[in-house]
């Protein structure tokens, strides 16, 4: 899925496709974290039902104001740890699908927000 250009400066994802993201034009074909200012590729996640708290330590100790998580094709939520810990430490967690994520990421950065995603494009089962 592509998406609309806007004015980010920074990072924008450009096109979501199971197994590709696009960002700034360049593709990758691993889970990423993306932040307005950095890219962290090769995201190592067991998978999206299982993610812990030590998979979301980097994205935590940037401090955003908001976390999205970009479960893949289609929305998985997390354990609910994950949603605990964020809100005490005061960050706010939107998890969706990673097409979703993705463009709620580039509108968040094009405002400006303190925004990371985690965004999913492995094949992962479900439970």
């Amino acid at each position: 899925m592509k998406f609309a250009a806007t004015q980010v400066i920074g990072n924008m994802i450009n096109q979501w496709s199971e197994g590709e993201i696009i960002i700034n034009h360049h593709s990758y074909q691993q889970n990423m974290i993306v932040t307005p200012h950095h890219l962290k590729s090769n995201w190592q996640v067991p998978s999206f039902e299982q993610l812990c708290i030590t998979d979301l330590a980097l994205i935590f100790e940037l401090k955003p104001d908001i976390v999205i998580l970009g479960s893949g094709k289609i929305q998985i939520f997390p354990p609910q740890a994950l949603f605990i810990e964020a809100l005490k430490q005061g960050i706010g967690l939107e998890v969706m699908a990673s097409p979703a994520a993705c463009r709620t990421y580039n509108v968040l950065a094009s405002e400006d927000r303190q925004v990371i995603a985690g965004i999913m494009v492995n094949k992962y089962k479900t439970s």
